[in-house]
């Protein structure tokens, strides 16, 4: 696995195929796997659960696999981190119970009966 070209920051910059996002891809056992996450177990001689994801470093090269640039997230790391920068909790909508919206149309119909 050597399609990388190291530059002056340290990072290993990916020089083979790349999703259409950008991240480094390679494939293994007929499967596309993310470039970082195969070197990463290929260094550390351990497997990486698939509910993990290897992220690379803010300082990075947007297509560095170096692994002393990595680090692991859980996936719900990431899913909440997401929510928090996104807004996306506050935009979430409130279901109404049954009785709720029974009041709601009651209330609604007393005011514009004659």
């Amino acid at each position: 696995m050597s399609d990388y070209v190291i530059d002056k920051s340290g990072c290993w910059v990916w020089a083979g195929s790349c999703r259409a996002g950008g991240s480094p891809i390679v494939y293994r056992e007929g499967r596309m796997v993310s470039a970082r996450r195969a070197i990463l177990q290929e260094t550390k001689g351990f497997r990486i659960d698939r509910r993990t994801k290897v992220m690379r470093g803010a300082s990075c090269h947007p297509k560095c696999v170096n692994p002393e640039h990595c680090y692991l997230k859980r996936n719900h790391e990431v899913n909440e981190a997401f929510l928090e920068n996104y807004g996306a909790h506050r935009r979430r909508r409130v279901r109404e119970t049954t009785v709720q919206k029974i009041e709601r149309l009651e209330k609604d119909r007393k005011k514009w009966s004659i």
